[in-house]
């Protein structure tokens, strides 16, 4: 069994390890860490920094996911509010059943058969009143469900997920440049 011989990545204390031996740990001060070999060198590298690296990259994995979240809700969104149309919020306008009640009295008085037009209009509006609310009703329970899922990811974005930042030095070991 051939014995290498390496530092310690936190100490610089000498280490004889095996060919073979992936990890050890410093007797002189208990670092834990990964012997690395490549074609023409051995070294070590920290666990521990190692760990923290991957957290640090969990934790903005799982921010972009939440901002990739919130996009496709809000993009979902925007579809279903144009399959929807233009819905009036503030419900029917009494303006055309108003005209078309004058237009019944004012024909009555002046040609009868005219105020047949007049009940067909009035009969159309109630008939668009009530679709009217009916598709209202569905879009404010839409929009409700809409702001409630985006409410909870923003949430999940801004409160409950502590991100640690990279410093410059730490990205540049991470990512491999120099």
């Amino acid at each position: 069994m051939n014995l290498l011989s390496v530092r310690c990545h936190n100490c610089s204390a000498p280490l004889s390890v095996s060919e073979s031996a992936r990890f050890v740990t410093c007797k002189h001060c208990g670092s834990e860490i990964a012997i690395k070999h490549t074609d023409s060198a051995v070294h070590t590298e920290l666990l521990q920094a190692v760990a923290e690296t991957n957290e640090k990259i969990s934790s903005h994995l799982e921010r972009l996911n939440i901002h990739q979240e919130i996009e496709s809700l809000d993009r979902e969104w925007a579809i279903q509010k144009q399959e929807f149309g233009s819905v009036d919020k503030d419900g029917p306008t009494a303006a055309g059943i108003g005209f078309s009640i004058f237009w019944i009295v004012m024909t009555l008085a002046i040609f009868p058969p005219f105020a047949l037009i007049g009940i067909g209009m009035l009969v159309f509006r109630a008939l668009k009143m009530i679709r009217g609310q009916t598709k209202r009703e569905q879009f404010i329970q839409a929009e409700s469900r809409y702001q409630s899922r985006r409410r909870e990811l923003q949430q999940r974005l801004d409160g409950s997920i502590s991100i640690p930042s990279f410093t410059s030095s730490e990205w540049e070991s991470w990512s491999g440049s120099d």
